[in-house]
């Protein structure tokens, strides 16, 4: 016997690849952000904190989103770099 949840695990695969898909892009976009805002420690000392988000991406994403989401996140962190700066 199957019980509920098994049943729309496997009614609804696409949901759940595209749930994960949309949890990978907004963990890789908190990090971008945190990397691209790093927080001031002391004079001319900045941290950046782009630890948390990653942490949070390794407890809630699958192992092959955990490894996207700091590669889309240096990705999208250099273009911003390159259109922030002339």
């Amino acid at each position: 016997m199957q019980s509920v949840n098994d049943t729309h695990i496997k009614t609804y695969p696409y949901l759940w690849i595209m749930i994960g898909m949309v949890a990978t892009a907004l963990l890789a976009s908190l990090v971008m952000l945190a990397g691209m805002f790093p927080i001031s420690v002391a004079p001319r000392v900045k941290a950046g904190m782009t630890t948390a988000p990653l942490f949070a991406a390794t407890l809630a994403l699958h192992p092959g989103g955990v490894v996207v989401a700091p590669v889309a996140w240096r990705v999208a962190y250099q273009a911003a770099l390159r259109l922030r700066s002339p």
